[in-house]
């Protein structure tokens, strides 16, 4: 290979139909907010996103293809790449809403625990957090079967927006854990093995409750239940 090589323009070789198809096909502009334009565009993404969701959770991600997606919500494949690079990019589209509600009820509980005193302040930062999480599960349950479904694979592909949220949660768990521990409020046993313990369970609960509600019970009396067993088995001796 030459110098020159190097530096040859990408599409370069192709007539001008052929350096056309090459390239992605542009991002659709929304036009004015609340216009008809606008609404339009989020109704093809809506329609995008509860195909896939639905493809997601019936065949798994692996096996799931854009021209499938395309397919059950009635639209052109070029529809797609409209508002999406890829599969990645649309799963993180459909999980970035309860991703930032997670995330934000994370950090509203460790903002209560740094300035917890008691242990009393320390139940009720937890309960507060089990609150918040159970009405994040109940309004998204689909997104959360996709999330405990899928996140412990391989991080790359269509999965990577899903295995980072899981990195997330349990980073935050672990940071939980510490302000706890700092304050004396928990004894010191490993807070990584604490934390991943509770994550565990959370997530087998949450599971049970999506699949067999009757049998888990009413959601906010499973996790403060949780909440009181956890506590209680972590308690300074």
């Amino acid at each position: 290979m030459t110098k020159q090589s190097l530096f040859v323009p990408r599409g370069a070789g192709l007539s001008r139909s052929a350096r056309a198809h090459s390239r992605p096909p542009p991002k659709e502009r929304p036009g004015p907010e609340g216009g008809a334009r606008d609404k339009n565009r989020r109704e093809r993404i809506a329609s995008l996103e509860r195909a896939g969701l639905a493809l997601f959770l019936e065949q798994g991600l692996d096996a799931v293809t854009v021209d499938a997606v395309v397919l059950a919500a009635g639209m052109a494949k070029g529809s797609f790449y409209r508002y999406f690079d890829d599969l990645e990019s649309l799963v993180a589209h459909v999980v970035k809403p309860v991703a930032t509600q997670l995330r934000g009820a994370f950090a509203t509980c460790e903002s209560a625990l740094l300035a917890a005193k008691t242990r009393e302040a320390l139940v009720d930062a937890y309960e507060t957090l089990a609150a918040q999480l159970a009405v994040i599960i109940l309004a998204a349950t689909d997104v959360v079967r996709l999330y405990l479904q899928e996140a412990r694979g391989a991080k790359r592909g269509a999965r990577a927006p899903l295995v980072l949220l899981a990195t997330d949660v349990r980073r935050h768990a672990l940071g939980l854990t510490e302000a706890a521990q700092r304050h004396g409020l928990l004894r010191p046993a490993s807070p990584f093995v604490s934390s991943h313990a509770v994550v565990g369970a959370v997530e087998e609960l949450v599971f049970e409750g999506l699949t067999r509600p009757r049998r888990l019970g009413p959601p906010a009396a499973a996790a403060a239940e949780l909440v009181a067993l956890v506590l209680e088995g972590l308690r300074p001796r």
